[in-house]
């Protein structure tokens, strides 16, 4: 009986012995799977470091064989940045200064005779042979319009007057002008050439120009040059 229940104790030993036995290998083979599972984790990341530190050491050759290439050339591969465009400064437009209506219109230098300037009713005046010339408003172009026919019907009036007192033979005191002033142009006339007349005689200007106020009629007095 005795015999027996140490058999049974013996096999009960063995058995925890057995179990102990095989949780030990359960466990070590756990460990050891472990181990292994880091260590391909690491032998995976390794190659990436590696290529990391390769792409840096290859950048930082690249970069200094630029600074050499640049050092030899004198002159940096790297272009300087675009300045910013400035904006315009606004230009402040030309103060208009005010205008006076009236002086915008022919003023006559000469006196007033009956409303009218003194060369009106003597052409041959202050020493020139001259003649007048008139003009309406015109319809269409204005002032400029009307100043051009008031000189086409001077110059057409002082070429007439001309033709009377410089190569007439009629006595100066009969027309009732300034004699001096025919005598001097006839003596220039007799000193010159029928080219040197022909020219001299169409040396016109204007002397002197005025607006009626009331009927805005335009007169105009030319001359000749002495």
């Amino acid at each position: 009986m005795m015999r027996r229940k140490d058999i049974l104790l013996r096999l009960q030993k063995k058995s925890k012995i057995t179990e102990m036995e095989h949780h030990m290998k359960k466990t070590f083979i756990f460990i050891v799977s472990a181990l292994m599972l880091v260590g391909c984790v690491g032998a995976k990341k390794q190659p990436v470091m590696q290529d990391n530190a390769k792409s840096q050491q290859m950048k930082a050759a690249q970069a200094e064989a630029e600074m050499e290439r640049d050092i030899a050339a004198g002159e940096p591969s790297l272009s300087m940045p675009a300045p910013f465009p400035q904006e315009p400064k606004g230009v402040m437009p030309p103060s208009a200064k005010p205008t006076k209506l009236g002086s915008l219109k022919p003023q006559t230098k000469y006196p007033i005779k009956n409303g009218f300037p003194v060369w009106f009713f003597t052409t041959v005046y202050d020493g020139y042979i001259g003649a007048v010339g008139i003009a309406p408003k015109q319809a269409r172009g204005g002032f400029s319009a009307q100043k051009r026919v008031a000189r086409m019907q001077a110059q057409k009036n002082l070429a007439k007057q001309i033709n009377v007192l410089v190569n007439s033979e009629v006595n100066v005191e009969t027309l009732g002008v300034d004699s001096s002033t025919v005598k001097y142009y006839r003596q220039k006339v007799t000193s010159l050439t029928k080219e040197q007349v022909d020219q001299y005689l169409t040396g016109f200007k204007t002397m002197d120009e005025w607006i009626d106020e009331n009927s805005g009629e335009y007169y105009m007095w030319m001359v000749l040059n002495r």
